[in-house]
């Protein structure tokens, strides 16, 4: 989708983007055949560099400029183009962000691996590992989770970013990642129920007792949370399509799920779910 944008570039709004694929420009190929009348040719030559400049871009890997130069709203569409170097990405804390609150977990699905990452275990490994990705997926990331990590870590997350909070909602979805997981159908079976609180209880039962079952539990649930990011993606991307003339040759295929690598404890998760906190 992305060689089919042309709003990325200055001068170059919705409408103008929906006239030139109306009049057959349906990628940056198809600029040399531009139909006289389409746009003062003037315009039509700075587009033409634009799209120049937009090639040679692409060409090196570079795709910040695309989304520094789109309206947020179609960030999406550089989804298909950094899919094979994309981080799912979900953290777990002690708290929303005060003075004292740490990061607990962290876990990362790329699509084809699911990575984790445990305070006072591999957590320092984390900066290192993050760094191999270059655009990072998540639900409510723009305002927690890469905050939170950029301030833990003392580092800057300069991937590409597309947070699914904002992208979702423009297709009407929201209540939360689980209230958009339940919209679509999917089901946390035997997490469900489970919320952020509980993770925090989670943490403290096994920093505090040594629980493994308290952990595993933690980790199965952020490890769902980053599994379920990549059919969100999904969907969305090819949701948002529809909105374009190029739904039935740009749709992008489901990933196949991974196993969760770790299983909640159906003991420990009815025990916190019948807690009167």
């Amino acid at each position: 989708m992305l060689r089919r944008t042309f709003c990325h570039l200055p001068g170059v709004g919705p409408h103008t983007e929906t006239r030139l694929w109306e009049a057959g420009i349906s990628t940056w190929d198809d600029l040399p055949k531009a139909p006289v009348g389409v746009m003062p040719p003037a315009k039509l030559e700075r587009l033409r560099a634009g799209i120049a400049a937009s090639e040679a871009q692409l060409a090196r890997g570079e795709v910040h400029p695309f989304v520094q130069g789109l309206a947020s709203q179609h960030h999406w569409r550089v989804f298909p183009t950094l899919r094979s170097a994309v981080a799912y990405l979900d953290i777990e804390t002690t708290g929303l962000g005060s003075p004292g609150d740490i990061i607990t977990t962290i876990a990362v699905y790329d699509g084809q691996q699911v990575l984790h990452f445990v305070n006072d275990q591999n957590l320092n490994e984390f900066p290192k590992v993050i760094e191999q990705y270059q655009m990072l997926v998540t639900y409510n990331g723009k305002c927690f989770d890469v905050p939170f990590i950029e301030r833990f870590f003392d580092i800057r997350l300069e991937q590409v970013h597309l947070d699914l909070r904002y992208i979702l909602r423009q297709l009407g979805l929201g209540g939360g990642l689980k209230g958009c997981e339940k919209a679509l159908g999917m089901d946390r079976h035997d997490l469900a129920g489970l919320d952020g609180f509980h993770a925090v209880v989670l943490w403290h039962e096994w920093a505090k007792h040594g629980w493994q079952k308290s952990l595993d539990t933690l980790l199965a649930y952020n490890v769902a949370d980053t599994i379920n990011l990549e059919a969100l993606m999904v969907y969305a991307y090819n949701h948002l399509l529809c909105e374009t003339p190029f739904a039935a040759v740009e749709t992008v295929p489901n990933g196949v799920a991974p196993d969760n690598p770790f299983q909640a404890d159906p003991a420990t998760v009815a025990r916190l779910l019948s807690s009167a906190w």
